[in-house]
């Protein structure tokens, strides 16, 4: 008999008050029983839930008042906290910018500004700005947005011109482009720019680079009077100096026609006036320049002046008739660049935008900026002037991102044999217009420079990477252009277009287009997983067994398939699979004797069989898919012993390979006793059906 332990009613004391809740009056809902005996229960505790409504802020609190800034040190639990208000700005494809911003500040920016207003876009939050953050895209993009002719216009017509003097030729699978050498490419160019500046002739852009154009020809162009003595240099050096005696007075006669007949033709009552600009104007005429006349003619706005566009044409005056471009050059450069102001009358040769304010543009270097016609006769007089200064936007333009003029003027000064521009900074050239294109929709073109790259790994990257930014799966005939214009003008090899594809229709999970597109691309392995994985077993579900065979026919190859690893498992078990399906139905057609064709696909049955266990199934649908593949495989058999009026094919070899499928037991013997039911042979025992 086991001894009952009492516990003490001290302890039970104790522990009834220890039930209880401490610092909670808690009132006993159940009373006392009364009865034989009255027992006291403890008092329940009775909680009542708290209701919070939480209310969304439409205003962001200042860092200083939350909680976030009591945190200190590092907070281990919620990393989350420190990288709360960052925000990590990142560029998009066509010159797109993702930054953050306010409400209170979108509400007041333009939805289209100039470069000079892109601070008030980057400003940030400003103090008492308490404006929900939002995600602002900047699209940057060079070329003045509000001139009257679009930047297709002026760009389109040279790319194609560069593409018709380019030499073509591929390093690995990549092609690569270079300038043609000679001259053909410098004349189309000037022709395709006078064309342009008739259309257009009030446009400065358009004026400025025909006059650039005009003025490379004039220093290395053929020239028709150079035909017949081009071997004599005092004629040439005559010529040339002659040709840009005349680009300088088609550039400034207007002006000067302009301002002389504004002068003379005052009336009587500024006669007085007239003493002081006459003395100006005839000395600049006469070549006795003097910086009195010059400071005269700058106050009043005078034509006579290298300022701020173009270099003045009187300087010729200043040279004998021996004199090379070169020496006029050297005098021009005393008339602004000397230390003593009694020898200085010219202005230095600003940009075309510079409007003499006191402010220049210049360089990282501090290095001043000169005009690009400037740095155009300074590389005629002297080869090993710099490239760098030439091809900088800040030239001839007010819009650091504008790279039209430099980049064509490049590829022609390549082809006239000017190659000492460093290849990081033509890297950098290159890289600045194909983004410029991308930006105006122009992608293809950006592949176009993007394909001058001198190295290799870069330039194949870089083109990748564009194609990748803009590959679509649509039909649309404008893409479709763009895209044999990639294949067949720049050669770029179909796999990488076909490859981008891939990767976008997987983006969009459209898993059939992923694998026909790597397939197509070579990428055999990438292809095989993404029809195993998504494509295989939905098309033997639903019996779509000729698509499947296509895809796979394209494994097939040893050359192929031997790259692919589990090959034999997976992609070849399918085909085989596959191929039995077509082999049977084309026997069962014949209606004739087929005896060796029996015992061939006996030995492929036999070798397929124990071979769908091996099958990968990764899901529920690549189970059905194992299980349709095995049922398949027993009405193969069934139709095999069917078809056999030889009794070539037994029921103990009926037996054997039904038994290595992954089939249910009482599925097995119903298509084993199907096909029994013609043959005379025994019922094989339960033991050989086990699965």
């Amino acid at each position: 008999m086991e001894k009952v332990r009492r516990t003490p009613r001290r302890m039970l004391r104790m522990k009834e008050t220890d039930m209880r809740p401490r610092g909670v009056d808690a009132t006993p809902i159940l009373s006392a029983v009364k009865g034989p005996t009255q027992r006291h229960y403890p008092p329940l505790r009775i909680e009542k839930p708290r209701t919070l409504t939480l209310h969304h802020r439409h205003e962001m609190v200042p860092l200083k008042s939350s909680t976030v800034s009591q945190v200190e040190g590092p907070c281990f639990s919620s990393p989350g906290l420190q990288l709360g208000r960052s925000f990590r700005a990142g560029w998009g494809r066509e010159g797109t910018l993702l930054t953050l911003t306010t409400q209170r500040n979108a509400a007041v920016v333009n939805l289209r500004g100039s470069l000079k207003d892109l601070d008030s876009y980057l400003g940030g939050r400003e103090s008492g700005d308490r404006s929900q953050c939002i995600v602002q895209r900047l699209r940057l993009t060079g070329g003045d947005q509000h001139a009257s002719v679009s930047f297709r216009e002026t760009v389109e017509g040279h790319l194609r011109i560069q593409l018709n003097h380019s030499l073509k030729k591929i390093e690995g699978k990549c092609p690569a482009l270079s300038p043609a050498t000679g001259l053909d490419a410098l004349h189309a160019h000037c022709i395709q720019a006078d064309t342009l500046s008739d259309s257009c002739p009030n446009e400065p852009y358009v004026t400025y680079c025909l006059q650039a154009w005009e003025l490379c020809v004039a220093l290395w162009g053929n020239l028709p009077e150079l035909e017949d003595y081009s071997d004599n240099k005092h004629h040439t050096t005559n010529v040339r100096r002659n040709a840009l005696s005349q680009w300088l007075e088609g550039v400034l006669s207007p002006l000067v026609k302009e301002e002389v007949a504004t002068t003379l033709n005052r009336p009587n009552a500024d006669r007085a006036q007239d003493e002081v600009h006459i003395p100006a104007v005839l000395s600049q005429l006469s070549g006795n320049l003097i910086l009195d006349a010059c400071n005269l003619l700058q106050d009043s706005n005078n034509f006579a002046l290298v300022g701020s566009r173009e270099i003045n044409m009187d300087l010729w005056y200043m040279c004998s008739q021996a004199s090379s471009i070169t020496d006029a050059l050297l005098k021009y450069e005393k008339a602004f660049d000397s230390p003593e102001s009694s020898n200085r009358y010219a202005h230095p040769p600003d940009p075309l935008y510079f409007e003499g304010d006191g402010l220049q543009p210049e360089t990282s270097s501090g290095r001043a900026v000169w005009d690009l016609c400037y740095h155009l006769l300074k590389l005629y007089s002297s080869r090993s002037h710099p490239l760098d200064q030439l091809l900088n936007p800040a030239t001839h333009t007010s819009d650091p991102l504008d790279y039209r003029l430099c980049w064509l003027l490049f590829q022609v000064l390549t082809a006239l044999g000017y190659t000492h521009l460093s290849d990081y900074s033509a890297a950098l050239l290159h890289t600045s217009f194909a983004s410029q294109l991308e930006g105006v929709g122009l992608w293809h073109w950006a592949v176009f420079v993007l394909l001058h790259l001198k190295n290799h790994p870069s330039r194949q990257a870089a083109v990748q990477d564009m194609i990748d930014r803009h590959v679509e799966l649509s039909e649309d005939q404008e893409y479709r252009e763009k895209e044999e214009f990639l294949v067949e003008k720049l050669n770029i090899p179909s796999s990488w277009i076909h490859r981008a594809k891939a990767t976008l229709a997987l983006a969009h999970n459209r898993y059939k287009d992923a694998a026909w597109y790597m397939i197509n691309a070579g990428l055999w392995k990438e292809s095989h997983q993404i029809i195993m994985k998504h494509i295989a077993a939905d098309a033997i579900a639903n019996e779509n067994y000729k698509y499947l065979e296509d895809l796979l026919a394209a494994l097939v190859p040893a050359e192929r398939s031997g790259s692919i690893a589990g090959w034999s498992s997976t992609g070849q078990l399918l085909w085989d699979f596959l191929q039995l399906l077509k082999e049977m139905e084309g026997l069962s057609q014949q209606g004739v004797s087929y005896g060796y064709h029996l015992e061939g696909l006996r030995s492929k049955l036999m070798s397929l069989c124990p071979r769908i266990n091996m099958l990968p199934c990764h899901s529920a649908k690549d189970r059905l898919c194992q299980s349709e593949i095995a049922q398949h495989v027993v009405h193969l058999v069934s139709r095999l012993v069917l078809v056999d009026t030889q009794g070539n094919v037994s029921s103990e070899v009926l037996a054997r390979l039904v038994e290595q499928l992954p089939l249910p037991k009482d599925f097995a013997r119903i298509e084993l006793r199907h096909a029994i039911d013609y043959v005379d042979v025994f019922v094989p025992p339960d033991d050989m059906l086990e699965v």
